[in-house]
């Protein structure tokens, strides 16, 4: 059986995502995923239609943990694991 690919791989489970330029992250069902975007459903809301979202609007997309399920509405800032990254800049680069 061949193995799927991310974000394929999380296909019926529940993601956080947050689309470019947004202050909060959504929460919901990821239900489809193409080389154009994906479709999810909204976890928050009464919509039960799937909601495309084009790869061009999202900032970023993974998995779910128990705390998101919890704090719904989490902000995008926090939910973020590669913020809390920061680059090194070389001390000749910030004296520039």
């Amino acid at each position: 059986m061949e193995e799927k690919r991310i974000p394929e791989a999380w296909i019926g489970r529940d993601v956080l995502l947050c689309r470019r330029g947004a202050a909060n992250s959504e929460l919901g069902t990821l239900q489809e995923v193409s080389e154009l975007g994906f479709a999810y459903t909204h976890r928050a809301g009464e919509v039960t239609e799937p909601i495309f979202v084009p790869w061009s609007a999202v900032s970023w997309v993974r998995p779910s943990v128990p705390e998101d399920l919890a704090n719904p509405g989490t902000e995008a800032e926090q939910a973020n694991p590669v913020n809390q990254i920061r680059p090194s800049v070389p001390e000749d680069r910030e004296s520039r």
